[in-house]
């Protein structure tokens, strides 16, 4: 196997490029371009942004293999199947992960590095042979779920195998824990607080990788579309965040018959459904993400 080229720490590119990198890196052939994802809970923002990068590679790299590292391959199938011509979804790394820390208890370099289990070994090698290492944006690799490091340690871990370049888009890392993608080669957050953190220009949601934006309509009536998230919260945040949502609500005027709620999280964002239902159009057959 060809070893890739690695970037100098101090180059960076844009997050559209990080996805394109083909000519920037020799390898072999078929190495895939490895996407690491909250991907296929499904939790809809997680989803959106998986689609979203999928639908651009399908657009700007459709001859390419791409592969799509997530929590629950089987629901990521089905929700993304035919986006890309060739893509393939795993749970190589986080099933590495899991033995990491509740099964083996080895280091996750090690099991990475080293093999040793042909419960997952096979799906490693796509890993440690991957033409670009990009984590997908989220916020997700903070103190707040801090098991979630390892999936970045498992990444540095087949980058120093391959030589492929370490990428990350969108990230939210507050609160902050002991990871902060040091070593990286490219870097791009969502929020300020992040991008003060790393010394770093603020970028986008990787929601918002669209191929051209939404143009808008100004001759219909305004809808609202409500979403209460109920889980990871402050003591106490869920009933301030219910008074805060009727309070905007009532300052803005739409009726209630343009007033909706989706479920983000379905089932873990119908606590929100159930104190705001008074202000939501009675349709209950409308779907929830």
């Amino acid at each position: 196997m060809r070893l890739f080229r690695r970037r100098s720490s101090g180059s960076s590119f844009s997050p559209a490029e990080s996805a394109t990198l083909r000519t920037s890196f020799s390898g072999p052939v078929e190495a895939p371009c490895y996407l690491v994802s909250m991907a296929g809970y499904p939790n809809f923002g997680d989803e959106l942004i998986a689609r979203r990068w999928i639908e651009h590679l399908a657009i700007h790299r459709p001859d390419e293999e791409v592969w799509l590292d997530c929590r629950f391959p089987g629901t990521a199938s089905a929700l993304f199947g035919g986006l890309h011509p060739r893509l393939r979804v795993t749970d190589a790394v986080f099933r590495a992960v899991e033995d990491s820390l509740r099964g083996s208890r080895r280091p996750v370099e090690d099991i990475v590095a080293h093999l040793g289990t042909p419960l997952y070994d096979a799906p490693l090698l796509a890993l440690r042979e991957a033409r670009s290492l990009h984590l997908l944006g989220g916020g997700f690799v903070n103190a707040v779920w801090p098991e979630n490091a390892h999936l970045v340690r498992a990444m540095r871990a087949a980058a120093e195998i391959s030589g492929a370049p370490l990428l990350a888009t969108g990230q939210g890392l507050a609160p902050f824990g002991e990871e902060q993608l040091a070593g990286f080669d490219h870097v791009g957050v969502r929020d300020a607080a992040s991008a003060e953190k790393l010394g770093i220009s603020s970028g986008v949601d990787d929601a918002y990788l669209v191929e051209q934006a939404p143009e808008r309509v100004d001759d219909q009536e305004p809808e609202l579309v409500l979403c209460v998230q109920s889980d990871a919260l402050d003591e106490g945040s869920f009933e301030q965040l219910v008074v805060h949502v009727r309070e905007t609500v009532a300052s803005l005027g739409i009726p209630r018959e343009r007033t909706h709620y989706v479920e983000a999280l379905p089932g873990g964002d119908h606590a929100g459904f159930e104190r705001l239902k008074d202000l939501v159009a009675e349709d209950v057959g409308r779907p929830r993400c």
